[in-house]
């Protein structure tokens, strides 16, 4: 979806999305920095390849400015995937060389510029690791912008420090495909790797590319970053159309019959990812936020403990989600994802407690109304006795949907005696 096709709920998430792109390829005009948006067009980023060899190519007419995506998780640090960046990868480009942009959608990539104020410069790269712990790929970095960010730009996204996403959970991947302007795409988490401490990885079968790498994954149900992208199946496939011109798809998939419930569609094209797209879990960017840090993982301890510091703040600014679930005996925990890709099942959670908590709830409130009415009753008969004495046998007094019997006659300010209470 674009920007404004997007739900309200969505765009508050992916405020916080960033583009990733060369220093280089921006000007500085005044309050803005520009761009030509004919120099990033489709056939440059093909190499000349007829766009669409069975179907029309999505977006062609939009500029492929950006290569990689993140999300504002401090008011000054931006979370991204490890081998976004030349600092932790050893390849690509480096943090001196790259620039952030905020609210790179398709109405301001198309103007060829964006405000002064929504462009941001790599200072440093405070943390990151490419590699694996254990069983769980771990992916992922941290850099430092030149100056913070203010919320008339974008507000820091808070993340899932502790808990793992849920199995069946409604996930929003916001980011950038292959370069593309901001989009947005759901899914549900459908699988989950073993985790080594804080590190481990989950899957989602997302329509996401390369270019996508990085992006915050955000449940929809909690608000929250859960992970960010790091890996996926073969983004594109390349043949020859009817004309004989060499030409490239989208990479179409197909689930095989009857697997269509069991795996996402992106098992026919890659059965590296039978559950879809890779998401490294956000507790990776916590991870190391202890008494002991692992310094080939952190750079700058003092900056550390500044992100540290605000992404503790954020989680604890709201109830934390419910634990995940322990997996079923048909859950597939196993870690059976290769890694031979850059990124570029329904399941659900166990809210019987959280059910009972309700429950007890309803049941203490209806509790306190009934005698919040008796209370209320009993000061309207004080005072209709002191009013108007009656001598009938019986009087009916209602109240909503309580009714009091008064038995026996009623005296100057003698006390009724009630006879029976009836909650309807």
């Amino acid at each position: 979806m674009e920007e404004l096709e997007a739900t309200a709920a969505m765009r508050s998430l992916g405020q916080a999305g960033v583009m990733l792109t060369t220093k280089s390829y921006l000007t500085r005009d005044g309050d803005f920095f520009s761009f030509n948006p004919t120099s990033f067009s489709h056939s440059s980023y093909f190499g000349g390849y007829a766009l669409g060899c069975e179907k029309p190519f999505p977006y062609q007419d939009q500029s492929l400015l950006g290569w990689c995506s993140g999300a504002l998780i401090a008011d000054q640090f931006i979370a991204t995937a490890g081998h976004c960046l030349q600092d932790i990868s050893g390849s690509g480009t480096s943090c001196a060389d790259t620039v952030f942009i905020f609210g790179a959608t398709n109405t301001q990539v198309s103007e060829g510029r964006f405000p002064a104020d929504h462009v941001y410069e790599c200072s440093k790269v405070v943390a990151g690791k490419l590699g694996s712990n254990g069983p769980a790929t771990v992916d992922f970095a941290i850099a430092k912008l030149d100056r913070a960010v203010p919320n008339t730009v974008a507000t820091p996204i808070k993340i899932r420090t502790t808990n793992k996403a849920v199995l069946g959970e409604n996930a929003l991947l916001v980011g950038h495909p292959y370069g593309l302007p901001k989009k947005y795409n759901t899914a549900p988490v459908n699988h989950l790797s073993d985790a080594s401490g804080s590190y481990y990885h989950w899957n989602g079968p997302f329509d996401a590319f390369g270019g996508n790498s990085g992006s915050g994954v955000y449940s929809l149900d909690h608000n929250e970053i859960i992970g960010i992208l790091v890996e996926g199946s073969q983004d594109f496939a390349y043949g020859t159309n009817s004309q004989g011109e060499q030409c490239v798809d989208v990479n179409y998939c197909h689930p095989k019959p009857g697997e269509s419930g069991d795996h996402s569609v992106e098992y026919e094209c890659s059965p590296g990812y039978p559950y879809g797209e890779k998401m490294v879990g956000s507790s990776q960017l916590y991870a190391e936020c202890n008494n002991s840090p692992d310094n080939t993982v952190v750079r700058d301890m003092t900056e550390w403990n500044v992100v540290c510091a605000q992404m503790t703040s954020l989680a604890s600014s709201s109830p934390a989600p419910s634990p995940s679930p322990s997996p079923s005996p048909s859950d597939d925990n196993d870690d059976d994802d290769d890694d031979d890709g850059m990124g570029g099942g329904d399941g659900g959670s166990d809210n019987t407690k959280e059910e009972k908590f309700y429950e007890k709830d309803y049941v203490q409130y209806a509790a306190a109304g009934v005698v919040a009415l008796l209370f209320v009753i009993t000061i309207i008969l004080l005072i209709r006795c002191c009013r108007k004495p009656s001598k009938t046998q019986q009087q009916s007094i209602s109240h909503g949907h309580l009714s009091v019997y008064m038995d026996g006659p009623v005296d100057g300010l003698d006390m009724p005696q009630i006879k029976s209470v009836t909650v309807v």
